[in-house]
């Protein structure tokens, strides 16, 4: 009979693998080392590449969102010219229709006014506001600036003429009357 032992020991159990085995697994570990570092090299250069290309995409758009604010505030300085040139138009326009809207010129009414004046009548003083001018003066007679009142109302310049008050001056040589006048520009 034979015996057969199922369970080896330690003695028995002994692979026998050459030495090429060992050079085979050296350079398998080997290989697969290399293209492990090969494949990580791959992708920080990959990595790299992209960085560099969005550092360009972001140089570009920063160059861009630059221009776009340089034109922005020229715009805007343009804007504010144009707003003050346009305050000018306005304050010019609203000086043009106040003229207008106050009637004839100065100069016209001046020119009306010292047609309109009796001959021994003196003016002293002259106050425009809004549409109503006030006339100082002083006359040697009460009907002479009757006169004028009357002459102011016919005009086509002036109308409701009212007395303000009147005085009597007496001086060294004369007794004048002064005077003052409000009348209404016409428009």
């Amino acid at each position: 009979m034979r015996r057969i032992n199922l369970i080896p020991h330690d003695d028995e159990f002994k692979p026998d693998i050459p030495w090429i085995s060992y050079v085979l697994i050296i350079c398998v570990l080997g290989c697969l080392f290399s293209f492990l570092s090969w494949n990580q090299q791959r992708q920080i250069s990959y990595y790299e590449n992209s960085l560099k290309a969005k550092e360009e995409d972001y140089s570009f758009i920063n160059n861009q969102v630059f221009e776009q604010k340089t034109q922005y505030q020229s715009l805007l300085k343009k804007q504010d010219i144009q707003a003050e040139q346009k305050e000018i138009v306005r304050m010019n326009l609203e000086f043009i229709l106040k003229a207008r809207h106050q009637g004839a010129p100065l100069s016209m009414m001046l020119l009306k006014l010292g047609r309109l004046l009796p001959d021994d009548i003196w003016l002293e003083n002259l106050e425009l506001s809004d549409n109503k001018i006030t006339i100082k003066g002083s006359s040697p007679d009460n009907v002479l600036i009757s006169t004028l009142m009357r002459k102011l109302d016919e005009s086509d310049f002036f109308f409701n003429t009212q007395f303000e008050y009147m005085q009597l001056n007496e001086g060294e040589s004369n007794t004048d009357m002064l005077f003052s006048i409000v009348t209404q520009i016409a428009k």
